[in-house]
């Protein structure tokens, strides 16, 4: 406002210094010729106030806006209050000398001299803006629309007022109300997207959906790209909501799109894996036949297999999006080598297992959880133990203190019979990753071995209370005449307690 304020007075300079000239040179008295000069007051006021006026232009320019320019600008004021420029310079040299009160005062009045200027409402709305009274600003503003109903921007600043103000509602409206008056339909799409990315930086997640929303009835019917990618952000901001059901229908209007978005099935396959299985499979199937060969929505089918224990699934899917990228010439990343590998290995094919892993360390030599998972299953099979002792160092080199890793080095330990090793290894493990039940029966094991079976007892009871489906280990309790019931009753009443504690 302030830089075009000065502009227009700058403009208007020329036009006042010629009446200001001739107001100099009058005096009381008839001139030569006999015509009447005598200044009558208003006449006197408006000279003196045309000289205040220039007064405080040329200390404006001297000394910018400082406290004698508002001095002189103020009694010009005064003297003509009807001159809109007097008062815009004495509100501008206010609100540069932070004199928010005086600057609304003289800008109010210019409202009140000229109530059918829009210029003059919105010169007030953004001066109360700049002081800090939004609501005033919204107020000033709203008249100002009244006056000029085309003006885009004023529906924007409407808007983003409100939506500072948390009143997201009043500002969705302004910007519904802005869709109907004017064509800027884009300008006002991408406002909403701008403060939705606000709101979910915020994480202000309900109200990042509202603006969204918005944006979605607003699209036309060619603009489905960005219609998808709408609705599958809401479906992300409901799920953080803890908003399942209206995230699962928010994913499919995403699907629904052509061409579909893969990230919206997958996320379809997550919310139905836990309660529906099938249903989790059905729906990537469905969109592996919509978007055929797409990687993202194989790899995800593979995962869900694989997590169902269909492990010879899982390798055929995932082979297949082996042979797309290196058809494409892509590179494969190392946590898909290392979800191949640990399918393979579940499958029983160690050979396979052992070939995708190692390729993997051979490109990523940094991947410290393929070195880590490969040594453990040489450890688990007995083979390969230097090989196995040199990976796991090699991963707690590069990610020192992670307690898998560790459990895996005092396995490696104890496969060698290196029992002393062993457990110190497996202390450490159980004291960095609490309750790990494959820690607890590490540890059990290992004490055995040092020929301490009550400490032995303890862990594997453990173990077994946090995992009752371990059967090798219920095995191993039995023969020690270890009541297992006992144990199943103590593993749910530790559930039990559990679940409490997280909804506490």
């Amino acid at each position: 406002m302030q830089a075009r304020v000065l502009s227009r007075l700058m403009a208007g300079l020329t036009v006042l210094c010629l009446p200001l000239c001739f107001a100099g040179c009058r005096t009381n008295g008839s001139t030569g010729n006999g015509a009447d000069l005598t200044l009558y007051k208003e006449q006197q006021d408006l000279s003196k106030a045309l000289a205040h006026y220039s007064q405080g232009l040329m200390l404006e320019w001297e000394h910018s806006l400082g406290s004698k320019a508002l001095e002189q600008f103020e009694l010009a004021s005064k003297l003509d209050p009807s001159s809109d420029l007097a008062r815009e310079k004495l509100a501008l040299a206010a609100l540069r000398l932070q004199k928010s009160d005086e600057a609304i005062a003289a800008l109010r009045e210019t409202c009140r001299q000229s109530p059918n200027s829009a210029q003059a409402w919105i010169d007030l709305g953004a001066t109360c803006q700049l002081t800090g009274h939004p609501d005033l600003a919204l107020e000033y503003y709203s008249a100002a629309l009244n006056l000029t109903p085309t003006n885009t921007l004023l529906y924007l600043e409407i808007a983003r007022l409100n939506f500072r103000q948390k009143n997201d509602a009043k500002a969705i409206k302004s910007l519904q109300d802005g869709l109907k008056q004017t064509d800027a339909r884009q300008l006002f799409l991408a406002f909403a997207r701008s403060v939705c990315q606000e709101l979910i930086e915020a994480k202000s997640f309900e109200r990042a959906v509202d603006c969204l929303q918005f944006v979605v009835d607003n699209l036309q019917q060619s603009e489905s790209e960005q219609r998808q990618m709408s609705y599958n952000l809401i479906g992300e901001l409901q799920l953080r909501l803890g908003e399942e059901k209206k995230a699962e229908r928010s994913f499919l209007l995403a699907t629904k799109e052509n061409p579909p978005l893969p990230d919206s099935f997958v996320r379809l396959a997550c919310i139905y894996l836990d309660h529906d299985p099938s249903k989790a499979v059905d729906t990537l199937l469905n969109a592996e036949k919509r978007l055929p060969d797409n990687s993202i929505i194989l790899n995800s089918l593979g995962l869900i297999y694989a997590s169902l224990k269909d492990y010879e699934k899982a390798i055929g899917v995932l082979e297949r999006v082996r042979d797309i990228h290196e058809r494409s010439g892509l590179d494969m990343t190392p946590t898909f080598y290392l979800t191949l590998g640990s399918a393979y290995e579940r499958a029983g094919k160690l050979e396979k297992t052992e070939q995708v892993l190692e390729k993997c360390i051979e490109l990523y030599p940094n991947d410290h959880e393929a070195m880590n998972y490969l040594a453990y299953t040489w450890a688990e099979k007995g083979i390969k133990l230097e090989k196995a002792l040199e990976y796991v160092i090699r991963a707690l080199d590069l990610d020192p203190g992670n307690g898998a890793y560790v459990d895996t080095l005092g396995w490696v330990y104890f496969m060698q019979k290196d029992y002393p090793k062993a457990l110190e290894q497996l202390k450490k493990a159980n004291d960095i990753v609490k309750d790990d039940p494959t820690v607890t029966e590490h540890l059990g094991d290992a004490f055995h071995s040092m020929n301490d079976d009550e400490k032995a007892l303890y862990y594997w009871k453990h173990s077994f209370i946090l995992d009752t489906e371990n059967e090798p280990l219920a095995r191993k309790l039995e023969s020690y005449g270890v009541n297992l019931d006992a144990l199943r009753k103590e593993a749910r009443r530790v559930a039990q307690q559990a679940d409490k504690n997280a909804s506490d």
